[in-house]
């Protein structure tokens, strides 16, 4: 006999279906990392053939390897120092849950906001502690995280350089009557730090193409 469902909970089910499943935060007890610092890129480099093992995580100059290969980086002439990895390895995760204070009370950076949740990414430490606060976590969609496309107005050319160390991916920047325009992409979190330092920023697009 063929069971059929009431409309609502046909509608309920089909909305499960296409819910991300939980992102995955692993074990409490996240394995050891150990963390060194190169000089330069060309050390960084040397560093990297001589172990033949790409880090866990980069920061700048600062590279973040399992502890298995603490001795090996001693014999290459670097002084490892023990790293938590539950607060070095970072996520990207959708969250639903009450309001945007408690996403920025748990210190993750904000990616994007879409309609019912928001695109973030923060350190293993952090997204837990917003788990333990009652957010739900997922992964994120195929299409995220997308950043929105800009317009960014600045005083001078060296402006336009200052904006590109914040990680906004510049399409290009062009003068206009003694002012820059820049046109770009940038996530949420880089919109705000632009806005603070007194930069004009115009979203020219809001929503994947997919989307629209």
């Amino acid at each position: 006999m063929r069971l059929l469902l009431p409309p609502v909970l046909l509608l309920a089910a089909a909305c499960h279906a296409q819910t991300p499943p939980r992102a995955n935060l692993g074990p409490r007890a996240t394995p050891p990392l150990v963390a060194v610092r190169a000089a330069d890129s060309e050390e960084a480099a040397l560093l990297f053939e001589t172990l033949r093992a790409e880090p866990a995580r980069a920061e700048g100059l600062r590279f973040y390897f399992g502890a298995e290969l603490a001795g090996r980086l001693r014999d290459a002439g670097f002084e490892p120092e023990p790293a938590d990895a539950a607060r070095v390895l970072r996520r990207v995760v959708r969250a639903y849950g009450p309001g945007e204070s408690g996403l920025r009370g748990a210190g993750v950076r904000i990616l994007t906001r879409e309609r019912g949740y928001w695109v973030v990414d923060g350190a293993i430490v952090q997204l837990r502690s917003l788990a333990a606060a009652g957010y739900r976590l997922t992964r994120p969609g195929p299409d995220e995280p997308f950043p929105r496309q800009v317009r960014v107005r600045v005083p001078a050319q060296a402006d336009v350089q200052r904006v590109s160390d914040l990680g906004v991916d510049v399409y290009g920047a062009m003068p206009d009557g003694g002012r820059w325009v820049l046109t770009g992409s940038a996530f949420e979190w880089q919109i705000e730090q632009m806005t603070a330092a007194g930069y004009a920023v115009e979203r020219s697009s809001t929503v994947p193409p997919r989307a629209r």
